[in-house]
């Protein structure tokens, strides 16, 4: 499969996940704004209000650009750290950020509460697809399309 070109993550907010999956799929902001129902020049500034952080989508509008850009809901929306699945998800998005960026996990015999379980799972999950990734059995644009696809654990 041949590596997209593409921009680097500006940074983890839900406008910036936005912009940078939608310049993945190389959708233009008016024709996110026309399947929006935008018209002239609103179909290009809403989806740019969004992107630049000065607005953020409802999630009815929500639901409709995740089909648009062909992603999870979860990979958009507005972030929530409380919800231990959402520190998930900005893990992913922190490895996007930084490649770099490792993190170590020490399984528990028992979790200790619930965001602990959610995080060991999701954890195993994320060290296989990278693991996979690494060895070259999958490219980065797959291992990003299994990130942008992942449900809510």
């Amino acid at each position: 499969m041949r590596e997209t070109q593409r921009e680097a993550l500006a940074g983890i907010s839900q406008g910036h996940r936005i912009a940078f999956i939608r310049r993945f799929r190389g959708i233009k902001r008016r024709e996110i704004g026309a399947a929006l129902g935008y018209k002239g020049e609103q179909m290009y500034k809403w989806i740019a209000k969004y992107e630049n952080l000065i607005a953020e989508p409802k999630d009815e509008r929500l639901d409709v650009l995740a089909k648009l850009l062909d992603v999870s809901v979860d990979a958009i929306r507005k972030y929530n750290f409380k919800n231990p699945s959402d520190l998930t998800y900005a893990l992913l998005w922190a490895e996007e950020l930084c490649p770099n960026f490792t993190l170590k996990m020490t399984k528990l015999a028992v979790p200790m509460n619930e965001t602990q379980l959610c995080l060991e799972l999701f954890y195993e999950e994320w060290q296989e697809q990278k693991a996979k990734y690494k060895s070259g059995e999958m490219t980065h644009d797959e291992y990003l399309e299994w990130k942008l696809h992942l449900k809510d654990l």
